[in-house]
């Protein structure tokens, strides 16, 4: 049976409609979509001149302590989400399609039609892509040297300063490593106290970076692991744009479900649950997107869990306790050395108080992420997508986004008003692709368009691509 259809059967005994859909902009949206499934049954069974709207009722809620509560506190839907989500969507889809179908007919002619079944474009992942290839242009490979050194009568781990020549490098390392003389200390220049503040509250792109940069985990495997923790109780949910913890916050209430013994880099004897209660700092105060509320505990750790679901909630717990923290002091120190007729300099950064970092992951020997785009690739976005896949136009359009969620602008004039500036970025796009393709004519398409194998049994049949 069809979702629509079963819905609307369900519906045609019930008095009123609650709508327990996620509390945020795309759930809003599901909840017009529920409504229009059940109107016509609901009404059957009521007087004439029922007003729809008044048996529709919304539940707000982030965790299930809040869904006990949601059944005596409900509102109505948000009309103004809803729109904002339509407008998005509209704009997504005509703007994706128009682009991906351009590029994709053109890079055909180019390739006169081989291997290629499409070419896509998305609004979100090309300012994402952009950010990569900025990043990955202005890079440049370096090598330095690490140790010991002994300095006021305390070892300290040492980095030197950045060398871009690896022979050079290796020239002074093998120099250092045969010499039977010491080092000398020829200069120590001590800077300021620095502060280093603690983090925002978490929301979900922080959730993500933290996965990936701590425990090597994709974007999903993160996000399907938080989903769990959350269907379980173990944190409130973790699709979020809000960093700012809701006010009056008790941030008691979350410190007493975590146990110490299960979060890393947590000693009692550094830093102990007294500790904290005694010294504990106000959250900074975060961005407040109208969704849910702050990813954080809100269970004790229990049950038979992955390794993977642990480690995200070990990495929530962390995130939480670091919100509450004092800042980090420490102080920056230049050392100039002299071995083997070699003048070295290496940076120290010692540290006062821990502040929060004492939660943080030693990252110290963790291996940089390399990335590999072709520098045909780097042009080719420099040429086409200059304008569009900078990040302030998409920001700049989610800004136009949420006015209409103010109450602020109207929707039909958001939409008109963006598609007439992707509009002219298309024009924009169409004239300078023919350099596009003038780059790609002599390549083998191979290099940029992997060949999509057959399977054995379909080996011999003629297959043809649909178009779009």
């Amino acid at each position: 049976m069809k979702i629509e259809q079963f819905l609307s059967d369900e519906a045609k005994s019930c008095d009123y409609l609650i709508l327990w859909l996620d509390c945020d902009m795309e759930g809003e949206n599901i909840c017009t979509e529920v409504m229009d499934a059940v109107m016509l049954s609901m009404l059957e069974s009521k007087p004439l001149g029922t007003n729809f709207e008044d048996l529709v009722f919304r539940a707000n809620f982030s965790s299930h302590k809040e869904v006990v509560d949601a059944i005596y506190r409900l509102t109505t839907y948000n009309l103004n989400k809803i729109n904002c989500v339509e407008v998005r969507s509209e704009i997504d889809l005509r703007v994706g399609l128009a682009f991906s179908k351009y590029q994709t007919e053109q890079l055909r002619l180019v390739f006169r039609d081989k291997y290629i079944t499409k070419v896509t474009y998305g609004l979100c992942q090309t300012p994402a892509l952009r950010l990569i290839v900025d990043r990955t242009g202005q890079g440049k490979p370096f090598w330095v040297l690490e140790g010991e050194i002994l300095y006021q009568n305390q070892l300290i781990q040492v980095v030197s300063d950045k060398f871009y020549n690896e022979a050079a490098a290796e020239k002074i390392l093998d120099k250092i490593q045969t010499t039977s003389e010491s080092y000398k200390i020829k200069r120590v220049k001590t800077m300021p106290i620095q502060t280093e503040s603690q983090p925002i509250a978490m929301h979900t792109f922080e959730l993500m970076r933290a996965g990936s940069k701590e425990l090597y985990l994709h974007p999903w495997e993160t996000m399907n692991a938080a989903q769990k923790l959350y269907t379980q109780g173990y944190i409130s949910y973790p699709r979020t744009e809000t960093s700012d913890y809701p006010e009056p916050f008790d941030y008691k209430e979350c410190l007493n479900v975590i146990d110490p013994k299960k979060v890393e880099h947590w000693s009692d004897g550094e830093c102990s649950v007294e500790t904290i209660h005694k010294n504990h700092k106000k959250p900074l105060k975060g961005a407040s997107r109208g969704d849910h509320p702050p990813i954080m505990p809100i269970k004790s750790l229990d049950g038979n869990l992955q390794k993977t679901e642990k480690d995200i909630y070990n990495l929530v717990c962390k995130h939480f306790l670091a919100t509450i923290m004092p800042p980090c002091k420490f102080k920056m120190m230049n050392i100039e050395i002299k071995v083997a007729d070699e003048e070295i300099s290496f940076q120290i950064k010692l540290v006062k108080e821990y502040g929060y970092t004492i939660f943080q992951q030693d990252n110290k020997n963790m291996a940089p992420i390399g990335l590999d785009i072709k520098e045909n690739e780097f042009l080719t976005f420099q040429l086409t997508c200059n304008e569009l896949s900078s990040p302030t136009f998409r920001k700049s359009m989610e800004q136009e986004l949420n006015k209409i969620v103010s109450g602020e602008a109207d929707p039909d004039e958001v939409r008109e008003q963006l598609l007439e500036r992707y509009s002219q970025a298309f024009k924009k796009f169409t004239k300078k692709f023919p350099i596009v393709k003038q780059i790609f004519a002599d390549k083998d398409v191979q290099e940029f368009f992997p060949i999509r194998r057959v399977p054995k049994k379909n080996q011999g049949r003629i297959f043809r691509r649909k178009n779009f």
